[in-house]
């Protein structure tokens, strides 16, 4: 008796896609699992904010920046301030003005309540000249209060030079 040849059948290619298709996803599981699980145990240090996590810079000055007078006289002075922050808001700041002698500010406190970005009028302060000679209207860094302002933030003031003639 002779042994049975097995005849050989042509391979269909539409079975192998078939069973590669539903091997595949456990595939791309076993490929893809080891790095998931080393994301979740030690996550890289990845930030997708470039610009808003720097430090903003705040700019606070008196306007007009060099102002002549005479001793008895009266003049009006601008506190302007600019942020320019990427999506961020001071929502309220609070300063006090420093004159020196010379001169008497009407109001020492500058408050502004509405949240800004960009450049903005903070207030309006009134000076007198008492003497002649030069003085300064300054803003005391120390006492430029923020209010709610959780992120990094680098203030710089500009006086103002007042010559009493």
């Amino acid at each position: 008796m002779r042994p049975k040849r097995v005849r050989e059948q042509p391979v269909n290619s539409s079975y192998i896609f078939k069973l590669v298709g539903r091997f595949l996803p456990v595939f791309l599981l076993a490929a893809i699992l080891p790095f998931l699980i080393g994301f979740v145990v030690a996550p890289p240090d990845i930030s997708f904010l470039t610009r808003a996590d720097a430090t903003s810079e705040l700019r606070v000055w008196v306007e007009p920046a060099n102002v002549v007078m005479s001793p008895g006289g009266t003049t009006e002075f601008t506190v302007l301030a600019q942020f320019e922050g990427e999506e961020k808001l001071i929502p309220e700041i609070t300063l006090t003005l420093t004159a020196s002698s010379g001169l008497v500010l009407e109001n020492k406190s500058v408050t502004y309540k509405v949240p800004f970005n960009g450049r903005v009028e903070l207030g309006r302060v009134g000076v007198r000249a008492e003497s002649a000679g030069e003085a300064m209207v300054d803003i005391s860094r120390e006492s430029i209060k923020i209010t709610a302002f959780e992120w990094p933030l680098e203030v710089s003031t500009a006086p103002a030079k007042v010559i009493i003639r």
